[in-house]
């Protein structure tokens, strides 16, 4: 990138390609040589791009990479043809390590790394409440680390690395992986996937293979019906193993091979395809589908059975649910795949062989969406609840076809080797006779129970459509994880054990009690020195049954992790981070969940030789008074809608007239504490939500709140304007609109993106997601900006005063914090035609002026 030197401290990029203007950067050698090192020139680049902006793209001295503008960046965008980005205003950035693995929707898996690095933008998995859902990727980030990189590890050996601000989910919500420490749960979900690969373009199945499959059946194009059915699938065809709909055709089908039916009326009439399952599972498989063609509402009956088995008649009642896919087309294209028409048990068939050519991440959807169906549930045994029973995959088959059922299980088993997943036998007995006169064959392929295999299974492959198992599935998969790392303490105890004999000739107490706080007793050491045979060793009584560890550990499809590390990871040079669009703000990464601000400066009145001996104890009471963490239960209460309402639209003036400061902190608050233009009908519920229990509350990240001392004066007219002088002990608060802001920056992002076609918008960069200010959407967007503002200056006013309590409480005499400024970093603001105020040596006339976590520096007056 070429950068001319437009003076010592100021440089400017050139315009090139799509650059409406150039761009501006002020900083020295040194510290432009800093921002080289991420990608934040490329961002001054890319905010040149934008519609309507104005003279240049500007950076300023702290220039590092941001969400779509870098941070310290500003721009001015024409009133009539310019546009307003969320970007430039900004989100806070917490990052992972490259290598994390984030899990997809798809059950498939990539490094965040490969996430970001690729611009790829598909849907990840996501918790909604405590239910795993999917959500689509709609940004990504990578930096250099701008705090600690610290490691998590949990006692299932599940480990994450992250910034200290990153935020991870545990039972009493969202908190920074620094502020977590061994004995603390973490939300884990017990799934890893399979690593995705790319699948490649080759086509599966196209029309010539569906009307060789109709003529296969006797299903012929008279009237061009053929033509017709093929017709109402064309979304679907060619199918390729890159096309979007085969992951869920993928589920689909093995479902279908296992609780479901093909059949076409009349031999040849309309193919429909039949599912039966529970209602949940059926709501999931018609969500999937509905895109691609049309499903059938839920149908449910009772129906009264009588079966003969070889243990007697059964009679029972059961209600059934079920849907159907009237489309005949369909019902062609699952045939053309391999799904068997008509009754299973009666005929010949195989898996589908493409699946042979699959990359292993698809391998694995099919053979999910069968289990789902056909394998049985993860359990464990009643007696010796610390250890699983062996899954059985079950296939029944008639007389004269039980090879061919032989030869799918087989099949099966090659396909779950290819995943890891080791199988024991294949096995059959014969069953009833049916009232035909054929007798009916059980087929079993029974998959090995040792932990290794179970945890890859069941967290490697799973369940698909079948929420119960899926649940129970994952459970186990950290139960088991749990034992392993417990077994293999033991492991090396034992290897301990023999050495310190071997070394001593000691017996068992006196090795015992060189052991030191290992976790076993004497019966472990005499067994180790004195048994006959080799043993393996066993979890004992220390590791809980399942039962016993299961209580209290799970809700939905979370389970509960143990934290048993924290530690530094300085080794870690390079983070990244994915924007989501779910309202959770969260995606699955590493088998865990993990997920604008201001600044005021107020005299005390204080000398810092007073506190002495006092550090400690100031602290606390700072900390005791005003709340922090992710989420944040406001130490004023929650507030009503009503308040909510008049805080985003009075700003600052509201916490004066509640008690919380005086008129004059107004005149020293940037806009007087009010930013004009405020709608409360501009944010949503959740935003307002999410904020009202907020109010007074500092947050994580990057917010802090200290009490600093004034080191040095550089200037007599500085200390003069603002009552300093050094030695004096100032306060000083760093945050900002909290959930409230969070959620409305984040609904304009998704929705923005979506819509930028619509005006033509071509976007560098999809974090630069934006509007035209005049347009519907860029007016809503600013009054909902300027709400969020006015609730960021009421947080400050009421986190000063809290604060000032908590001195006066400590020192046991009155004070009372003087404000001397306090400005919003990230914000966009307008400078209508006919201003002739001192921000006109801010902006130009007909702007508006975008800001990300930079102050306006205006001509004092």
């Amino acid at each position: 990138m070429e950068l001319r030197r437009v003076s010592d401290c100021v440089w400017e990029i050139p315009k090139t390609g799509a650059m409406r203007v150039p761009g501006r950067i002020y900083a020295d050698k040194r510290l432009l040589d800093l921002a080289k090192g991420d990608k934040a020139l490329d961002q001054v680049v890319n905010v040149a791009t934008l519609p309507g902006i104005v003279k240049w793209s500007l950076a300023m001295p702290d220039i590092h990479w941001g969400y779509g503008f870098p941070i310290g960046g500003v721009a001015a965008f024409s009133l009539d043809e310019g546009v307003i980005s969320p970007g430039g205003v900004g989100y806070d950035i917490n990052c992972i390590a490259g290598g994390t693995r984030v899990l997809s929707a798809d059950g498939s898996s990539r490094p965040i790394r490969e996430l970001v690095e690729s611009q790829v933008r598909g849907r990840v998995a996501s918790l909604a409440g405590r239910d795993r859902k999917d959500t689509q990727v709609v940004a990504g980030l990578a930096r250099t680390p701008r705090s600690r990189v610290l490691e998590l590890v949990t006692a299932s050996g599940s480990r994450i690395v992250a910034t200290e601000d990153h935020r991870i989910l545990s039972p009493n919500g969202w908190r920074t992986l620094g502020a977590l420490q061994p004995g603390d749960r973490v939300a884990g979900v017990g799934f890893d996937g399979v690593p995705w690969e790319d699948p490649g373009r080759r086509i599966i199945a196209a029309e010539r293979e569906l009307r060789i499959t109709a003529k296969r059946l006797g299903k012929h194009d008279r009237g061009n019906a053929v033509t017709q059915a093929l017709a109402a699938i064309e979304k679907l065809l060619p199918l390729t193993f890159d096309h979007p709909a085969l992951p869920v055709l993928l589920k689909v089908t093995g479902l279908v091979l296992g609780d479901g039916s093909i059949h076409f009326e009349a031999g040849e009439g309309k193919g429909r395809v039949s599912i039966s399952g529970r209602r949940e599972d059926l709501e999931s498989v018609a969500h999937d589908l509905r895109p691609w063609i049309r499903v059938s509402p839920i149908h449910e009956r009772t129906r009264d059975h009588r079966i003969r088995t070889t243990y007697g008649l059964k009679e029972f009642e059961s209600t059934e649910c079920f849907i159907r896919i009237s489309n005949t087309g369909f019902a062609l294209l699952l045939a053309a795949l391999g799904i068997p028409v008509g009754p299973k048990a009666s005929q010949d068939w195989s898996l589908p062989r493409f699946l042979f050519a699959a990359p292993p991440w698809q391998r694995r959807l099919f053979l999910a969406g069968y289990f789902g169906a056909e394998l049985t549930s993860p359990a464990a045994f009643v007696k010796r609840n610390r250890n699983f029973t062996c899954p059985v995959l079950t296939l029944v088959k008639r007389g004269p076809w039980v090879k061919s059922g032989h030869r799918v299980l087989e099949d099966v088993a090659l396909l779950l080797g290819s995943l890891g997943v080791r199988s024991l036998t294949v096995s059959g007995r014969a069953e009833q006779e049916n009232p035909d006169g054929s007798r009916s064959h059980r087929l079993r392929l029974v998959i090995a129970s040792d932990i290794e295999n179970l945890t890859a299974l069941w967290g490697r492959v799973g369940f698909e459509y079948n929420l119960k198992r899926s649940r129970l599935a994952s459970r186990a998969v950290v139960y088991l994880r749990a034992k392993s790392v417990a077994l293999a303490r033991r492991e090396a105890a034992k290897a301990r054990i023999l050495d310190i004999r071997a070394a001593s000739g000691w017996g068992a107490k006196k090795t015992l009690a060189a052991m030191g706080d290992s976790g076993i007793n004497l019966r472990f050491v005499e067994r180790t020195l004195y048994g006959k045979t080799e043993r393996a060793v066993r979890s004992g009584d220390a590791f809980p049954a399942l039962d016993e560890w299961l209580k209290g550990r799970t809700e939905g499809d979370i389970v509960w992790e143990d934290v048993v590390a924290v530690t530094p990871r300085p080794d870690v040079t390079r983070v990244y981070d994915i924007g989501v669009a779910s309202k959770e703000h969260n995606f699955v990464a590493a088998g865990l969940v993990v997920h604008n601000c201001g600044v005021r400066v107020c005299k005390t009145g204080l000398r810092f030789n007073e506190l002495e001996g006092k550090h400690k104890k100031l602290v606390n009471a700072l900390f005791n008074a005003v709340p922090t963490g992710v989420g944040g239960d406001s130490a004023i209460g929650r507030l009503s809608r009503e308040d909510g309402t008049r805080i985003v639209t009075s700003g600052a003036r509201w916490a004066v007239e509640n008690g919380y400061g005086k008129p004059s902190d107004l005149d020293y608050t940037e806009d007087g504490g009010t930013m004009p233009g405020a709608d409360p009908a501009a944010a949503s519920d959740t935003a307002f939500k999410r904020g009202l229990g907020q109010v007074g509350t500092l947050g994580s990240g990057n917010h802090f709140l200290e009490l600093d001392r004034v080191s040095e004066v550089y200037t007599p007219e500085a200390e003069s304007v603002f009552g300093l002088a050094e030695g004096d002990v100032v306060l000083l608060i760093h945050c900002g609109s909290r959930g409230f802001g969070y959620q409305i920056c984040d609904e304009n992002v998704h929705d923005f993106v979506k819509i930028a076609g619509r005006y033509h918008i071509d976007l560098a960069d999809r974090q630069l997601a934006c509007a035209p200010a005049s347009s519907h959407e860029g007016k809503k967007y600013l009054s909902a900006m300027a709400c969020a503002a006015n609730y960021a200056w009421v947080n400050r006013q009421v986190i000063m005063i809290l604060a000032g309590r908590a001195i006066s409480d400590c020192l046991g005499r009155n004070v009372e914090p003087e404000l001397i400024y306090d400005v919003s970093p990230p914000a966009t603001r307008s400078r209508p035609r006919s201003t002739r105020t001192s921000v006109s040596r801010c902006s130009s006339p007909g702007t508006w002026a975008g800001r990300r976590s930079c102050s306006r520096a205006c001509r004092a007056q």
